[in-house]
């Protein structure tokens, strides 16, 4: 799943790094990068119903009840198309704000773009039942077809001479593809059972998970957005180029997260000991992150001015600090994914407290805005354990408390 995840997230990098070499004219690149963060802010919604379909199949999965994952998926599918919609309409309807408020030229740009959201949203329902499910070899499939498609269509169709819609459009060609092939693999592995449950708790779980989801996913992406708002068009178009390096090291050890996530939950439902899971993922994190991060320190001017040419000689200077917040992200994203995963939604409180304080901070330049991510990070992962501790202590009161009901009985 780890590499999978790598790879796919290498595609899109190959995507973001081609269409910034392609895309000549000034503050172009900029407007993609924006336009693509802000999809991926909203898009992320979509990732709190995976997050809750997982947590449910991974649970029923092993109880053995199918008919009740079965059913799940298909009330879940429901529910994510209808929501996709509604954010594609509200997007469409605000779409001229929208433009304002983020410096983008148009409005066509952004409603192509957010056209993919219903797919996008759609396809998070069967990837929860694989990832529930621990699938994980068809949910690498579709995770790297999804990129690849992405990344081909756009160099043809940018190549043609469409531009800006050639980039965009390959998105929306990328989802539909991916949302039917999703679709007929867990239909194959579901079956035809059907037992109806009640749904106690998974609304509330799911509003958790959706509030941690978009939370971290404010704190790692609305920087591009806020750049393409505050810098100049040349500053913007190279704190873009940046960002696409930098987060290599948050893209790269997603994978722990989604193969840990099914995991520790089981092991949660069964009686395991769940914790030992999360220290590997830490790990395994630090340990992939930081060799990335290591290289950005060694040799971050030599990297950019090899993939770049002189294009954005401003990236360079910064990149090894921000790698370092996109590595302290990391980290947090599998702690808060652990939590998740025992049903211990309260923490996607702390993370909106984060994302609030983020982006209250004044952004005037690129060096501000990477040591306010550096920071951001930083107060992120010490939440995080205080998180921990808190709950550590909570844990052990209420073993404690029970102890002495048993001994008192």
């Amino acid at each position: 799943m780890s590499v999978a995840v790598l790879l796919g997230s290498g595609l899109n990098y190959f995507y973001q790094l081609s269409m910034g070499i392609m895309l000549t004219s000034p503050g172009e690149y900029a407007t993609l990068y924006s336009l693509t963060s802000l999809f991926a802010i909203v898009a992320v919604f979509s990732r709190s119903f995976q997050t809750t379909v997982a947590r449910y199949v991974s649970k029923f999965s092993s109880e053995a009840e199918w008919g009740k994952i079965n059913y799940l998926w298909r009330l879940s599918l429901k529910q994510t198309l209808l929501v996709g919609f509604v954010f594609f309409g509200l997007a469409a309807l605000f779409s001229s704000f929208l433009c304002h408020l983020f410096n983008l030229d148009s409005r066509w740009h952004l409603i192509l773009l957010l056209s993919a959201l219903p797919l996008a949203f759609g396809m998070r329902a069967n990837f929860g039942v694989l990832q529930g499910l621990q699938r994980f070899l068809p949910l690498s499939f579709v995770g790297i077809l999804v990129e690849l498609i992405k990344l081909v269509f756009a160099i043809i169709l940018v190549l043609l001479g469409f531009g800006i819609d050639g980039a965009l459009f390959p998105v929306v060609l990328s989802h539909g593809i991916i949302f039917v092939i999703s679709l007929i693999v867990v239909r194959s592995i579901v079956g035809m059972q059907l037992d109806n449950f009640e749904a106690k708790g998974l609304f509330s779980y799911a509003g958790a998970a959706l509030l941690a989801t978009a939370c971290f996913a404010m704190l790692t992406n609305v920087d591009a957005i806020l750049a393409k708002r505050f810098l100049s068009a040349e500053l913007a178009d190279s704190y873009a180029a940046m960002s696409v390096l930098g987060r290599v090291v948050l893209y790269a050890s997603l994978g722990i997260a989604i193969a840990m996530f099914p995991k520790t939950s089981e092991l949660f439902e069964t009686g395991g000991r769940h914790s030992a899971v999360l220290r590997k993922g830490l790990l395994f994190t630090l340990l992939i992150g930081g060799c990335i991060v290591a290289v950005y320190y060694l040799c971050a001017q030599l990297l950019v001015e090899f993939i770049f040419a002189d294009k954005y000689l401003f990236a360079a200077a910064h990149l090894p600090e921000y790698g370092l917040s996109m590595l302290i992200f990391s980290l947090c994203f599998v702690v808060i994914n652990y939590y998740l995963s025992l049903s211990r939604t309260s923490i996607a409180y702390l993370l909106a407290v984060m994302a609030v304080l983020q982006i209250g901070l004044f952004h005037s330049g690129i060096g501000q805005m990477v040591q306010v991510m550096l920071l951001s990070s930083i107060v992120c992962s010490g939440m995080m354990v205080l998180f921990a501790v808190m709950t550590g202590k909570k844990r052990g009161a209420k073993q404690s408390q029970d102890n002495s009901e048993t001994l008192f009985a």
